[in-house]
C-alpha cells in the first residue's frame, strides 16, 4: 500500500475517533425528586418493572446515566426502595403480573431464583446487550429495579451483587417486549417508545 493510501486511512480513523469522543454526551441524575425524568429516546426496554412513583423517597437510592454515543446509547437506571411490609407485598404482586401484549400475543415476566443473588422478576435478559429486572429482598423489604443497555460491567454504578451472575456471558436471552416478525427478518419492540 502506498503512503498516500495509508495517510488517507489514518485521517479517516482519526476523524471517526474524534467524532466518537466529541459526540458522546453523558447525563447523570441521582436526585430522587427527578425520578423518571430521563431521556427515553434511546431506551429500548419498556421499563414496566419500574414503579410510577416513589412512595418513600427517604428510603430510596436512585441513579440514572445516559451516555449518548455515536452509534449506541449506554443507559443504566437503578432504583432501590425499602418499603413497609404492606407496600412491599403489593409491589411484589404488581411485578408478578407484568406482561406485554402485541397483536394478540402476550408475554409474561419471568420469576427466577437462579442466576441472581436474590429472587428476580425479569422482563429482559441478555437481549441485544439489555437487561431489565427487579430484585426482591424479602428479609429487608427492599426491591432493586435495574435497567442496563450497552453497559460494561466495569461501568456499573451499583453493588455488583445485584447484577446477573453471568452478565453479558450467558446463553439465555429473552425480552417480553420483543416479537419476532412473521417473515423472521427481525424483531418488533413493543415498548412505550416504539423503538424498532
Amino acid at each position: 500500500m502506498d503512503k498516500k493510501k495509508v495517510a488517507i486511512i489514518c485521517v479517516i480513523i482519526f476523524v471517526v475517533a474524534s467524532f466518537s469522543i466529541f459526540w458522546t454526551k453523558d447525563t447523570t441524575i441521582t436526585d430522587v425528586e427527578k425520578y423518571r425524568q430521563w431521556d427515553d429516546s434511546g431506551i429500548q426496554g419498556g421499563l414496566e418493572i419500574f414503579p410510577e412513583f416513589i412512595s418513600k423517597p427517604d428510603n430510596t437510592e436512585y441513579y440514572y446515566n445516559l451516555s449518548k454515543g455515536l452509534f449506541d446509547n449506554g443507559i443504566q437506571i437503578y432504583l432501590k426502595s425499602t418499603l413497609d411490609k404492606e407496600e412491599f407485598e403489593k409491589e411484589v404482586e404488581r411485578l408478578s403480573k407484568v406482561t406485554n401484549q402485541y397483536e394478540g400475543k402476550k408475554q409474561k415476566i419471568e420469576y427466577k431464583t437462579k442466576g441472581f443473588n436474590y429472587p428476580a422478576y425479569v422482563s429482559i435478559y441478555n437481549f441485544d446487550s439489555e437487561y431489565e429486572y427487579a430484585l426482591v429482598d424479602e428479609k429487608n423489604l427492599t426491591i432493586s429495579y435495574i435497567y442496563l443497555q450497552y453497559i460494561d460491567d466495569k461501568e456499573i454504578m451499583f453493588d455488583k451483587t445485584e447484577m446477573p451472575n453471568d452478565y453479558r456471558e450467558g446463553k439465555d436471552s429473552f425480552n417480553i417486549y420483543a416479537y419476532q416478525l412473521e417473515d423472521e427478518s427481525g424483531w418488533y419492540i413493543n415498548n412505550k417508545n416504539n423503538v424498532k
